[in-house]
């Protein structure tokens, strides 16, 4: 007999309503015959059931066992379960068909007591009336399964869920009852267990976590919740993020803070109530983090989406609209970068660049008014985004600007490193009190008539959690236990079973298993385009339903409040879930292949918009989450293989463009999940993808993912094709460079020559071939650099490999002065590459190493720098400190080398820092009584007869600037020129302020010490230089300093000073220039290469804005 999919009330098969709840019913043709539900799988069998077939005749047997399955039933029935069947001594029943309830484990666990009380008291019967006595064992396991929607009498639940039972019942003592993880997990507030460990189950790969019943304790309640009701308490948080915003507005600097919650605990609602609050008086700007499928400034989009006029997309146009009150000159430059940023542009810029361009459009946003800048769910932001909010939080805001942040309690467990984190104001939401619950009670059901028992109950239940509370009232209204009557409600039937479960997917999977099939499907295709979608993307993705009836289910679902309306921009109509578990709930409810179907044709809705930029990473995202579900159910064809590939085309183009920005995280997040897509269809080599795995190649290369490489690119080497070959050779001979005589390495060799060679003729294989035979065998090395380099006489990588083996055999830079020319022509054309952002950093490792050749160190630091800064892997720096090493040990004293190798040094410890690149800094002397947050202020310039008579005019200025600053002062260690101020703070300020100078150990002439420093110490140069402020670095790294902490301070200067600000510059450092104090200072404002820089700030000659520079928070 069919049922009815809302109440699972047995109906005739030509009904058209049900008779007990009054749903229409779908025909047969038209009703779905799969759902996925959650469901609790009950799975007993009698113990050492055989002898009683010796023991008692075969109709007092039938007997025996026809009573033992009626009593089974009976329990089984009685606490709503469904008995699939019967097999041999076994009885199976599951728990949330025909409709799941958010108890279902604890029914399942209550059913399993029954039974075997059940037997026991069958058992009187039977020892008095056979002779015979029965014993049982239970598995209980709670799981997703595939299920029939109960036409025909059809019950049948099949997936893993049921197997597991089926083997915890097997691992049940006799008389015993185990539990599974997840069904423990939901019912642990109600049961006493003994932990039975792990057990390594027959068909399962893992152990499986099973837990004995000891005994069940059920006094517990239920949850559910609308949103938009008054807030309830919270009046000291309110008070805390009014007291933040007032202070930034007050003075002009930026406050953070974030709310910390577990789910469910208000921290949207607060948000919510603080947002209308302080509208009145700011601007403010919503964004959230998203878990999945959005890059990684996807905030950054939603912040200024929200910023954007009502008709103004957010494009070019829309960007520049917005930068209409910038200064003219940093207009197209913010414009160009932020939308680099948002993937609105093919260009892109490096990383630092576009937080300067998001800050200072911010900053133009805001009209004079505080700015307030609300970043939902923080747990989820990826590194970079957590460093593009420490940048805006250290930038200038006129108005003052507040991040306000809200994330679950992880996010203060991070393992990767964040600046902005431990310096945000903390907020954490504490349960609510009993005083508050009773009052949100009255909120939600406009009335305090509940007895006084149900209240009790349910406040219990929800133990203080605001959404626990709210929706187990939703739970009640909906199920008729609690119905309208006047002056309130009544209960109509005793409460005391309905209960609270464990997590909130039991109680959104209750409610959505009661919505219609066309409202889960409309909600299904929702979850899928994520927590807030475009209404206009559900009728492409649903294209068997008529917009009309889409139109229909999103208005219901709207009005029960599983679906909220958001923010609407001419045709763009934004709808929300009530909350993002209700997202996560739907998702996990929908069958994977219409996840499937649902991934793809949001992929393709997006592929065909017109009015949005590139969302490589988007459609890539979606187009893999296709693939994997036609994966996971085994129907790899060529469609779905396809997918693969498409996904693949659009994360590398998503994966270079974050290289090329120098977001590190983003790319090896991109590249993890192209290795994942590639490694599922690993044996299907097609020349159609050749020019696809070529690039896909080039990244896996760049990334340093050599065994990676490996596995993906070995089913193409037999198309021969030579980009392919190359990076499949490369791969190799890295990934055996330990073993040079193994097979592994001599076949990278070989593909390495077969790219190089006719009709291939790739140079940059022959370079790495010859790369392969650095140290093995030099002459042959050599020979094939030589080869490229003849094939192309300005190649860079070549040349400059070529160059360190001429050198070494002449034993001596002679070679240098005869290549005069070629290595100049070589320079100028990394010059050129940088300009067109290719072939980064290399192009300004390679200008850096032909500086350095040609006499001009401090060029070849400021290239260094630059490279330094656009860095994406450890090896790009081992790399370039390598040929460095051999260029010197063979050429002799090189002018400027140390100090480079000196730079690559402490950048690698600050990047990738460990116990070996922090050994790598060399002699270092820790700074005593620094830290981590010791406050560390760097004072660079220079002295000359000009910045000597700007000094006297503003030094008072200066010094302060610094009349509210405690920490360490450090700088140059003489009385002259900017050196002399940090002697004047220590005098001034006494035990505020350190100071410690930095000198070489042959001081020129004429210069005079400055004994009012604290310490002076010593470098091993003759002379000033770099030296000096390299080892500074050096110490206050080895002594646990964060460059990102430091502040330098950037007065006048001459080429010394310059080096020091661009070095402070790629560490990350914050530089503020005081603008107009001339030379040095002034042209770093104006070097193309980093005027766009985040970290570099234009500061005017007076107290305040040094002041600000200084503080924390500016």
């Amino acid at each position: 007999m069919p049922t009815c999919a809302h109440c699972g009330e047995e109906i005739a098969p030509s009904a058209k309503f049900c008779p007990e709840c009054g749903t229409a019913q779908q025909s047969a043709s038209t009703r779905p015959q799969e759902a996925r539900k959650t469901v609790t799988v009950v799975f007993s069998d009698l113990v050492d059931s055989t002898p009683l077939g010796e023991e008692l005749d075969a109709e007092s047997l039938r007997m025996v066992m026809d009573a033992y399955f009626a009593a089974m039933r009976t329990e089984l029935e009685r606490h709503g379960g469904v008995v699939e069947k019967f097999i041999g001594d076994a009885v199976m029943a599951v728990f949330g068909l025909p409709r799941m309830h958010e108890d279902d484990a604890l029914r399942a666990v209550r059913a399993a007591v029954g039974m075997r009380e059940a037997l026991a008291i069958l058992n009187l019967d039977l020892a008095a009336t056979c002779g015979v006595t029965l014993r049982n064992r239970t598995g209980v396991n709670t799981g997703m399964v595939v299920v029939g929607d109960g036409s025909g009498g059809q019950r049948l639940a099949t997936g893993d869920a049921v197997n597991v039972a089926a083997r915890l019942e097997h691992a049940a003592p006799a008389g015993g009852i185990v539990l599974g993880s997840e069904t423990f997990r939901l019912v642990k507030p109600f049961v006493k267990v003994s932990a039975i460990g792990s057990l390594n189950l027959k068909g399962k790969s893992t152990p499986v976590d099973a837990w004995q019943l000891m005994t069940l304790d059920s006094e517990h309640g239920s949850s559910r919740s609308p949103s938009a009701r008054p807030l309830v308490g919270r009046l000291a948080e309110l008070a805390t993020i009014d007291a933040r915003l007032t202070a930034a507005a007050d003075n002009h600097r930026v406050e953070a803070v974030l709310l910390v919650g577990e789910p469910g605990v208000g921290k949207s609602r607060l948000t919510r109530e603080a947002v209308d609050r302080l509208a009145t008086t700011a601007t403010v700007l919503n964004a959230s983090c998203r878990p999945y499928g959005r890059p990684s400034f996807w905030p950054v989009t939603e912040l200024l989406g929200s910023a954007s006029a009502r008709d103004q997309p957010l494009d070019f146009d829309g960007l520049r609209a917005m930068a209409g009150a910038a200064q003219p000159e940093d207009r197209d430059a913010i414009v160009e970068r932020v939308a680099s940023l948002l993937g609105l542009a093919d260009a892109a810029f490096p990383l630092v660049e576009c937080f300067w361009a998001a800050a200072r459009l911010f900053a133009t946003l805001a009209a004079g008014r505080p700015l307030v800048l609300v970043v939902e769910d923080l747990h989820w932001a990826e590194a970079t985004m957590l460093e593009l909010l420490d940048h805006l939080r250290l930038s200038p805001y006129p108005g003052g600007m507040l991040i306000m942040a809200t994330a679950r309690p992880e996010v203060l467990n991070l393992t990767r490193p964040s600046a902005v984190l431990p310096v945000m104001d903390v907020i954490r939401l504490n349960a609510l009190t009993t005083a508050e619950s009773d009052d949100l009670i009255v909120d939600v059901l406009g009335s305090s008539s509940l007895p006084a028992s149900a209240q009790a109950l349910i406040r219990g239940a929800a133990a203080g959690n605001p959404l626990f509370l709210e929706q187990a009232l939703a739970t009640w209204i909906e199920e008729g236990v609690l119905a309208p009557v006047v002056g309130g409600w009544t209960v109509t039937r005793p409460v005391t079973e309905v209960r609270v479960p464990a997590s909130l997917s039991a109680i959104f999977a209750s409610r959505l298993d009661r919505l219609a099939d066309e409202e889960r499907s409309v909600l299904g295709a929702a979850s899928v385009a994520g927590p807030t979608f475009d209404r206009r993307a559900l009728p492409p993705m649903l294209d068997d339903v008529d917009v009309e009836t889409v139109d229909d289910c999103l208005q219901r679902l709207v009005r029960s409040g599983l679906l909220v309306p958001g923010r609407s921009d001419g045709p763009t109509e934004l709808i929300e879930f009530g909350h993002a578990s209700l997202r996560d709930v739907a998702y996990e409810l929908t069958l994977k292949r219409d996840r499937a179907a649902f991934h793809e044709r949001f992929a393709l809705w997006h592929e065909n918009r017109t009015d949005t930029g590139h969302l490589d990473g988007l459609i890539g995202h979606h187009l893999a989450e296709a693939f994997k579900y036609h994966a996971e159910l085994r129907h790899v064809d060529v469609h779905a293989t396809g997918l693969a590939f498409a996904s693949v085309q659009h994360l590398v183009s998503d994966s270079q463009r974050a290289l090329r920005i120098g977001d590190r995280a983003g790319a090896e997040r991109l590249t993890d999940r192209i290795v994942e897509v590639l490694s599922a269809i690993a044996a299907v080599a097609d020349a159609a993808n050749l020019t696809l795995m070529e690039k896909t190649a080039k990244l896996l290369v760049t990334m340093g993912r050599w065994r990676d490489a490996v596995t993906l690119l070995s089913p193409y080497a037999t198309f021969v094709h030579g980009p392919l070959l190359r990076d499949l050779g490369v791969a190799l001979c890295k990934l055996y460079r330990a073993n040079p005589q193994s097979p592994d390495y001599r076949e990278g060799q070989r593909l390495l020559e077969v790219a190089g060679a006719p009709p291939n003729r790739d140079t940059d294989a022959l370079a790495s071939l010859a790369g392969t035979w650095k140290g093995i065998d030099d002459a042959r090395a050599h020979a094939f650099y030589r080869e490229c380099l003849d094939l192309d006489p300005t190649d860079p990588y070549a040349l400059g490999n070529v160059l360190e083996y001429e050198i070494a055999a002449a034993g001596d830079l002679s070679v240098v002065v005869r290549m005069w020319a070629q290595i100049s022509d070589a320079n100028r054309r990394c010059r050129s590459q940088a300009d067109e952002g290719a072939n980064l950093p290399w192009a300004f490792f390679d200008a850096g190493k032909f500086a350095l050749l040609l006499g001009r160190p401090y060029d070849a630091i400021a290239a260094y720098c630059k490279a330094v800064q656009l860095t994406t892997a450890e090896h790009m720096l081992m790399t370039s400190m390598s040929s460095l090493e051999r260029l010197v040990a063979s050429g002799g004293a090189i002018p400027g080398s140390t100090w480079v190798q000196a730079l690559l040094a402490v950048a690698r410890s600050v990047q990738f820092p460990s116990a070996e690149s922090l050994a790598g800094l060399g002699a270092v002397a820790p700074l005593p009584n620094v830290g981590e947050r010791t406050r560390v202020v760097m004072l660079a310039g220079g002295t000359d007869e000009a910045a000597d008579g700007w000094l006297d005019q503003y030094a008072k200025r200066l010094v302060d600037g610094f009349l509210e600053f405690e920490g360490l002062v450090v700088s140059g260690g003489t009385s002259d020129g900017v050196s002399g101020l940090a002697g004047s703070l220590s005098e001034c300020f006494g035990e505020r302020v350190t100071a410690y100078g930095y000198l070489p150990t042959h001081i020129p002439d004429g210069a005079p010490v400055d004994e009012r420093y604290d310490a002076l110490r010593r470098t091993s140069g003759s002379g000033f230089s770099i030296a000096e402020g390299l080892q500074a670095w050096a110490d206050l790294i080895a002594s646990g300093v964060r460059p990102v902490k430091v502040k330098l301070l950037a007065v006048s200067g001459g080429t010394i000073a310059e080096a020091e600000y661009r070095v402070a510059l790629a560490l990350g450092c914050m530089v503020g220039v005081v603008s107009g104090s001339g030379r040095a200072a002034d042209r770093l404002l104006e070097d193309p290469d980093w005027v766009a820089a985040p970290n570099l700030t234009r500061l005017d000659a007076d107290a305040e804005s040094i002041r600000r520079f200084l503080s924390a928070e500016a």
